[in-house]
This record gives C-alpha cells, structure tokens and sequence, in this order.
C-alpha cells in the first residue's frame, strides 16, 4: 500500500464560492452544491473506488441559478488527498490538485475539467462496473420510478426490515471501503428514524414529477425530485431537512432494478 498505509482513506476537499459544482469519482457524484454559496469542506471518496488503480475525477463548474455565465469573481479549489484510516486524518497526502483559471476576462457558460489519480485500497469491489447498460427511455425511467416509489412506501410504512435488506448490498460495500467492521446498520437505521420522528421530521410526499440522471457510464440511475433533492426527504416544522439519497442499476443479465450506492 501506498506508505504503508493499511487502510488508505481517500477524500475530496473543496472551497468554492460564487458557483455552482459538481464533482464526479469514477463518473459517480461525490459532491453537488446548487446553492451557489460560499463553502469549504471536504468528503469522502472510498465508496466510489472499487478497486485500486486508475480512478477518474470530473470537475464542473457551473453559474449561478438563474444565470448563464460563470461570473469574474467565481473560483473553485479542489484537492483529492488520503491518510491511513488506522492512523491520524491532520496527516494528509495530496494525490490531485486543480483550481478555476482566471476568468476576469472570460465570460464561460462553464468550465469542465477530467483527470486522472491513482489510489491504492485493500479491498476490491465489482461495484457497478460489470452492470447492465441503463437505456435513458420511458419504460426504463418509469420502472426505476416504480422501484424508488417501492422503496419510498417501505420507509413511510415502517416496513425498515425491508427497506434495509434492499439496502444491504450498498451498506455491506460501503462498510467494507470504510474499514467500518461490526456495523449495526438495523440499530443504526432505527435509531436514526426514531430521532427524526422524535425531532419532528416528516417524510415528504412522493413528487408529482421526477427527474433522471445517469452516471456510472450509464449504468447507476438516480431518480430526483425536480430540484434535484433525494426522493426520501423529510421536513420539519422548522424548515430543516434530512435527504437519504440512493443510487440504481442493474446486475449484469438481470432485468430488474437494485441499489448500489
């Protein structure tokens, strides 16, 4: 492993303002801010790499809602970097740096970077990449409708055993890239719906429309409500909100939807 490091723990660290971005791992959404407000922090990476070697990171910057350029003053800093889970995460190795080129005197609708970084973990996943191809079509969106309406009965229902076994492939691969070992996810999962009830957290309505994204080089769907928040999201009386986003596709030579991420 790369400096010896027994569980290399790989995260993206951001500060932006004055746009919109998205940041993409492997073609698979890391991080997305569409609120276009100053923001400085950092996420992790390992569930989005399956195995070690080359991984792919795309970088887009967007204007403001409502706009249709990036404006002058805009920026975007991006480092991929990792330390040993095992050991102290203040000891960072940066293996990708990139940031915004000057646009005072550009107007863009946009700027999108690609590269590539290797990373090195213990463990290999077959993830999504051996998935079926996704068709962007009707029939397709509104199967994959159905099953996240399916999973959305569950939740509202109280059926969680359900719900967590539909769950339990994404939760096992996520633990593993984690180095997560002995999780409890029913308790965690039941506690965590016993706070929101407790803390007056209601589960939105199913939305009238939704909107389709592909990623995984079209093999993981994401259905959204149209603004692009997760499908199971609950409100408060205050306003405050708790998104659980999932993300689809199809195991290969099999017609039917499951999660992965």
């Amino acid at each position: 492993m790369i400096n010896n490091f027994k569980e290399p723990y790989y995260v993206v660290d951001f500060n932006a303002s004055i746009c919109n971005f998205e940041v993409l791992i492997n073609d698979m959404p890391s991080f997305i801010n569409n609120k276009g407000m100053s923001i400085s922090s950092h996420v992790p990476i390992n569930h989005l790499i399956c195995s070690s070697g080359k991984q792919s990171i795309q970088i887009r910057v967007l204007p403001l809602a409502g706009e249709t350029t990036l404006r002058k003053d805009s920026f975007l800093k991006i480092k991929v970097q990792f330390f040993d889970a095992i050991g102290s995460p203040e000891t960072m190795s940066p293996v990708l740096r990139w940031e915004t080129p000057d646009l005072t005197e550009k107007l863009l609708p946009t700027v999108i970077h690609q590269e590539v970084f290797t990373a090195e973990v213990p463990y290999r996943q077959v993830g999504w990449h051996q998935s079926e191809a996704i068709e962007d079509n009707e029939i397709q969106v509104n199967a994959a409708v159905n099953f996240y309406k399916k999973m959305y009965t569950l939740v509202r229902d109280g059926k969680n055993d359900e719900f967590l076994q539909l769950l339990s492939v994404r939760l096992h691969d996520i633990d593993e890239a984690t180095y997560i070992n002995g999780a409890d996810n029913v308790k965690e999962w039941y506690e965590l719906i016993g706070k929101l009830k407790g803390d007056g957290y209601i589960l939105s309505d199913f939305p009238e429309e939704t909107r389709s994204v592909l990623y995984g080089n079209k093999k993981v769907l994401n259905i959204t409500r149209m603004n692009g928040t997760p499908i199971l999201n609950f409100v408060n009386k205050e306003k405050d909100t708790f998104n659980f986003p999932f993300l689809i596709h199809k195991v290969l030579g099999h017609n039917s939807y499951t999660i992965i991420r």
